[in-house]
């Protein structure tokens, strides 16, 4: 059947097509725009938050190190971190601006940075002081997130095309058939009433045009009696009220509808604080490893899915934020479905009615769990010697001051023990540092079993060691101490083909008989261990004794 004239040649239909299709086109445009921009930034913020992290931690961990000149150690932590996909190069510079080491892609550090690269730079501060003696520069690529930023701008342009074409096409239908099929009704019968051909149309539904044309069939029996037209046109104006209404009703709508679009790759929830009920994106339950029925099935799922050390603390926080007390933003554990343990980050905002209640909370969830796994390993790198897994000096001078505190308030002895390897030096020379190193970690781990626990064994660099002799009574304990050490090393030590066996010479100040500092304890026991190698090597002197001496 031919359609009218008007649904073929509307004008009210290309108004409104010149009117909608450019305004939503722009919308999505924006939307899409700010979409990018918001994921963009993140992105970035992460990676500068990631590299920073492990610059400034790095630069504290080659600091010792770097301190004694110990090379190996300081390259092995450097070379650690680049291992990375974004790391370029890492370089470390003395305080008159020259490279002392440089490690890394050898072009980008003579050409600089550019758009797609993130320098950052920090200070090396001297032990047990605040003061620069180098820098760390670390050079971070952003060129993977950069190339990812374009190929979002490209996607979200191809899927803005399609979406425009999508709208169009049902914005075309959507029009025919809800305004302009029955307005060409209603123009229709109107000629007719021109004609005085009184027509009366027909009411099968409830919606705003069955009450138009119920008007329509009422004015035209009110203008076959004469006397009523003026009451219905009365009707024609409720008609168009209900027809505002629903246009408001349908922007509600197409507002919550914009809300979801800004979701992303980021899990996103959605509570309902007045029914209780929960709803996630496709991303939440790709987290916690759930499904969709099991939330519904159960609304307190996500409070089980918490670690079980961080679940009241968690549930703490989101009840702060939903009474007003402050926004949520916090970091915590989850155990998820398959069993595994995730670190999440929450962030959520709590929307109120007029009367300041809570009527929704939505937020978001990150899996940060890399990040965690490497804040750790580098706190490890910057309080453990690499080589032994021993404290390194930083540790030792936070236990040095926990002990000497203990043995103030509680009347015990400590005893600083400094020891240092007899004959070291011919077995690197002669073997090669392979079997130096691999002769330390075994000498660490015998000399660990010989302490108590409570006690401290950390090396300083090369082959000195530092043990910490806690709660002591009398001078006799801390002699059997020091020979169940000597001891220890009789047993030769087996290093691939070699057989190697070491002597020590160790040299001791007991706190608070030496009522010193920490720097000055740990100097007198280097004192004492010097005597301890004119008198032959293989002993242990005490700086007690060094002092009668000087007397006599």
């Amino acid at each position: 059947m031919t359609k009218p004239f008007i649904a073929r040649h509307s004008p009210l239909a290309r108004r409104l097509f010149l009117l909608s299709f450019p305004m939503v086109a722009i919308v999505l445009l924006l939307l899409q725009m700010l979409s990018g921009w918001i994921q963009y930034r993140q992105q970035q913020e992460n990676l500068e938050n990631q590299a920073t992290a492990i610059a400034r931690l790095t630069a504290a961990a080659i600091a010792q190190p770097l301190w004694v000149f110990d090379r190996q150690i300081y390259e092995a932590q450097v070379r650690a971190i680049s291992s990375d996909d974004q790391f370029i190069y890492a370089r470390i510079l003395d305080d008159a601006g020259e490279v002392i080491y440089f490690h890394g892609d050898e072009a980008h550090g003579i050409t600089g940075h550019n758009r797609d690269v993130l320098m950052l730079s920090f200070p090396v501060l001297e032990p047990f002081s605040e003061r620069a003696f180098a820098h760390f520069e670390l050079t971070w690529s952003t060129a993977s997130l950069n190339q990812i930023t374009r190929q979002t701008v490209v996607i979200g342009v191809l899927l803005f095309a399609l979406t425009i074409g999508a709208l169009y096409i049902v914005t075309l239908r959507v029009v025919q058939q809800w305004v302009l099929t029955p307005l060409t009704t209603l123009i229709d019968a109107l000629s007719r009433v021109e004609r005085k051909e009184w027509t009366k149309l027909p009411v099968t539904d409830r919606t705003e045009w069955a009450a138009v044309f119920e008007a329509f069939n009422g004015m035209t029996d009110g203008l076959q009696s004469g006397d009523e037209a003026r009451r219905y046109l009365d009707q024609l104006q409720v008609a168009q009220a209900e027809l505002k209404a629903q246009h408001d009703a349908t922007k509600l709508l197409s507002e919550r509808l914009d809300l979801a679009t800004q979701a992303g790759h980021i899990g996103i929830w959605d509570y309902d604080v007045r029914t209780g009920m929960r709803s996630w994106n496709d991303e939440m339950y790709s987290l916690y490893k759930l499904t969709p029925g099991e939330l519904e099935r159960e609304p307190l799922t996500w409070e089980h899915a918490l670690h079980p050390d961080d679940r009241t603390a968690a549930i703490a926080r989101t009840k702060q934020a939903l009474a007003g007390e402050e926004a949520l933003e916090d970091e915590f554990r989850i155990v998820r479905g398959d069993g595994e343990v995730r670190w999440i980050k929450t962030q959520g905002r709590v929307l109120r009615d007029e009367n300041g209640e809570p009527t929704r909370f939505l937020g978001t969830n990150m899996d940060i769990t890399h990040l965690k796994e490497q804040e750790a390993t580098l706190q490890k790198m910057a309080h453990f010697d690499a080589l032994t897994g021993l404290p390194n000096r930083r540790l030792l001078a936070d236990r040095m001051a926990q002990a000497i505190t203990y043995s103030e308030h509680h009347d015990t002895l400590l005893a600083i023990a400094l020891m240092d390897l007899d004959g070291f030096k011919e077995v690197n020379d002669s073997l090669g540092h392979d079997v130096g190193d691999r002769l330390l970690t075994i000498l660490g781990q015998r000399l660990e079993r010989c302490i108590r626990q409570g006690d401290t064994l950390a090396r300083l660099g090369g082959d000195e060691f530092v043990f910490l002799l806690c709660e002591l009574n009398t001078h006799e304990e801390v002699e059997r101490a020091l020979q169940r050490i000597m001891d220890s090393l009789l047993k030769p030590i087996v290093v691939g083909n070699e057989t190697l066996t070491v002597s020590t010479s160790i040299g001791v100040t007991i706190f608070p008989q030496d009522p010193s500092t920490d720097d000055t304890l740990l100097r007198h026991a280097d004192e004492a261990l010097y005597a301890a190698k004119r008198a032959g090597k293989n002993c242990y002197r005490f700086y007690a004794d060094l002092d009668l001496l000087s007397k006599d």
